[in-house]
């Protein structure tokens, strides 16, 4: 043990099988801080917090509340055992929404009927809405609905959940376990869930299937483990291992996936360029053309077509790049809209690119931005929805909690919003906000709904 230059403390020492080197420290509010990526357990704490940066297992957000739910409600999405649609935000997930102890949730937004998923405090797995191609993971095929919600399976273990969808009534499921295991469920077509080698088909999976490896040639077909989080966005999903590694699986079309070749459905297999510090991926919605990853360090990288500057390099002719090219430093989180990208950096600014047909770059017109541009000049920008917005929108949360959407805001997000494009942000969801602290919130398009984790 020794006092470093910061005046923090540093240990050294070992897990089972594996090297470790730990820094604790103080922070203003007397938490502790620990600096590692791989220990799994700390023991001989006796009071105090323990902050784990998010390379660690388990789901960013820790908040653990009610689920509220807003929109149309004719695919059950709502959870409450019933099929009426909401005007206005209600508690939802369980009878006359009774719960309040959910701490991940997950819903994707596409053509079609996605299920919502979501993990309660207990470590289980719940899904309610429509199981096209046995999205609900209950072991189920066919095509019914579950108006409250499934618990799947019987495991106590879960931690965080995604989906991604793509065409209509294809969506895609993945959650990870506190162990670092991931298993997917639901549409297979283009292997974004697991190797064909594994299941031997690309036909949907019903229930949880552990996740592999496998590159466009079916040779790697190993079992995936240490995850930290998932990305799924229907044609291409993405995972980030707690070594900081990343994959990616999909159709790949046009270098989306970032794994060094154009074109080819593979099954799991690592994002080029060696790099070990990835914090979070996404893709463009609208379509399978892009993808874009940011690091620990704040660095953000676009794969895939330049068409209508979607991958945010200007004055390049149209082209494909398959493996990740640095845009920028200084960003802390990234969102996908239509052929395009939305990101906030760590000074709270808003940066976007891509083609803005629909005004959804927010920056006050529909011309095409090829480079990274700032919207408005607020440094108060926070996050953004979990999982794609509609396809012809973009929505961003404010650090007071307000929502904002910029193009086809009522068709694409919030019923109440007033109608047509807006090329500059305007306020949504206001009667959320007013009254609650919004964790996650995740949406289906205005005309589905639109659920958020509250605290």
């Amino acid at each position: 043990m020794a006092l470093n230059e910061s005046g923090a403390i540093s240990l050294a020492g070992s897990t089972t099988g594996e090297s470790i080197a730990l820094e604790l420290g103080l922070s203003e509010t007397g938490a502790i801080s620990l600096n590692d990526e791989v220990v799994r357990t700390l023991s001989g704490i006796a009071s105090g917090a323990i902050v784990m940066p998010t390379n660690f297992y388990g789901a960013s957000d820790t908040v653990v509340g009610p689920l509220f739910f807003q929109g149309y409600n004719s695919y059950s999405n709502k959870g409450n055992g019933n099929n009426t649609s909401e005007n206005s935000f209600v508690q939802a997930a369980g009878a006359a929404g009774a719960r309040s102890d959910w701490k991940d949730l997950a819903m994707s937004s596409r053509t079609g009927r996605p299920p919502t998923l979501a993990v309660d405090d207990s470590g289980r797995l719940w899904s309610w809405g429509f199981n096209s191609r046995g999205a609900l993971g209950i072991n189920i095929a066919g095509n019914i609905y579950r108006n409250s919600p499934c618990q799947i399976g019987s495991s106590t273990n879960w931690d965080s959940v995604s989906t991604g969808s793509w065409g209509t009534d294809r969506t895609s499921c993945a959650a990870v376990k506190t162990n670092g295991q991931v298993y997917a469920w639901g549409d297979n077509y283009f292997q974004q869930l697991t190797s064909w080698a594994i299941t031997g088909t690309r036909n949907p999976c019903s229930s949880p299937v552990q996740m592999t490896t496998g590159n466009i040639n079916q040779t790697y077909n190993q079992v995936i483990s240490g995850v930290s989080k998932t990305f799924l966005c229907g044609y291409q999903n993405y995972i980030v291992k707690n070594n900081g590694t990343m994959y990616s699986a999909g159709s790949n079309y046009q270098g989306a996936g970032g794994v060094n070749y154009q074109y080819g459905d593979h099954g799991f297999e690592p994002v080029a360029g060696g790099i070990t510090d990835w914090k979070e991926a996404t893709s463009a919605s609208g379509g399978n053309n892009n993808g874009y990853f940011l690091r620990e360090n704040g660095g953000l990288y676009a794969a895939g077509n330049s068409y209508a500057g979607a991958n945010a390099r200007p004055n390049q002719p149209p082209f494909f790049n398959s493996s990740p090219i640095y845009i920028g430093g200084n960003y802390k989180t990234v969102q996908g809209i239509n052929t395009g990208g939305m990101a906030i950096k760590n000074n709270g600014t808003l940066w976007t690119w891509g083609r803005n047909h629909d005004g959804q770059c927010g920056v006050g017109s529909t011309v095409a931005l090829s480079s990274p541009t700032q919207i408005g000049s607020l440094n108060t920008w926070d996050k953004f929805f979990k999982g794609h917005v509609a396809d012809n929108a973009a929505a961003m949360i404010k650090t007071d909690g307000t929502i904002w959407g910029v193009g086809a805001v009522a068709s694409g997000l919030d019923i109440n919003a007033p109608n047509g494009y807006f090329s500059s942000p305007i306020q949504i969801f206001a009667n959320l906000t007013n009254a609650k602290t919004v964790a996650q919130i995740c949406n289906m398009g205005s005309t589905q709904g639109t659920m958020a984790l509250v605290e």
